[in-house]
């Protein structure tokens, strides 16, 4: 969620001002990932502690493959 992606659901994609509350309201995790949840993400990726990962393909969506949907 940031403020180029509220812009494009909002006006662009014409969902009015309430679209992120429509949008979020089926999702895991309930909201929108936000800009700190990648930098989270970011830095876990960057320090001593994801040594072990190799060759992996990290996805924010939240979604679950298989899962009705």
């Amino acid at each position: 969620m940031t403020g180029a992606e509220d812009e494009l659901g909002a006006n662009t994609l014409g969902g009015g001002s309430d679209w992120v509350t429509r949008a979020a309201k089926d999702l895991p995790l309930g909201r929108l990932i936000l800009p700190e949840d990648a930098a989270r993400l970011a830095v876990y990726l960057l320090s001593p502690a994801s040594a072990p990962m190799t060759g992996v393909l990290l996805d924010l969506e939240q979604s679950v493959v298989g899962a009705p949907g």
